[in-house]
């Protein structure tokens, strides 16, 4: 019973003297505000991290070269694919559609047509609005350099970050590595 309640006293006693940093006296502090409360531990990161988020959101409102065939004006299986799902999705989201500009106007041209007439066929009723031609913001990668760069952030060593001729990294449009990032 006297240990306990030497216990309460010591804290007790610590809890009411404030800060004791080097040049501070009881409850007053050079580099604190009194009655200043921090704020909880991950604030910033987890904003950080939301605003990563939201960009690999918009991300995938970009439809890229790689989605037509054979860098033409034809969209790829997998071109059709992803503007099939954003037909879905495009009516409750804002941000327009993205087509990745190339270095010949003409062709961008073209491309941007052929996106806005398939939304427009699928009820996107402002497509001709919601689809522009750009830069994506989102840097690419090398197919090769997903494997090592994967590797590297699921446990490897950062610093050794190598291509590795096998493995693979999986993910796809609508989950991707976090499974449930995906805006459908």
């Amino acid at each position: 019973m006297l240990r306990h309640a030497a216990c309460t006293a010591i804290m007790l006693a610590l809890a009411l003297s404030g800060c004791r940093q080097h040049g501070c006296g009881p409850g007053v502090c050079n580099d604190i505000v009194p009655g200043a409360i921090p704020q909880p531990l991950g604030t910033h990161a987890c904003q950080w991290q939301q605003g990563q988020i939201a960009k690999a959101q918009l991300d995938k409102l970009t439809i890229y070269d790689r989605e037509w065939s054979k860098g033409g004006t034809d969209l790829s299986l997998n071109g059709r694919r992803h503007l099939e799902e954003l037909a879905d999705v495009l009516p409750q989201l804002p941000n327009p559609v993205v087509v990745e500009e190339t270095r010949e106007p003409e062709k961008d041209a073209v491309r941007r047509s052929v996106v806005v007439d398939f939304l427009a066929r699928r009820g996107v009723a402002d497509a001709e609005h919601r689809v522009v031609t750009g830069r994506p913001e989102a840097e690419g990668l090398f197919g090769q350099e997903a494997p090592g760069i994967a590797q590297g952030m699921v446990g490897g060593n950062r610093s050794q970050n190598r291509v590795s001729p096998v493995g693979g990294f999986r993910g796809n449009f609508r989950g991707g590595l976090g499974g449930g990032l995906g805006l459908y």
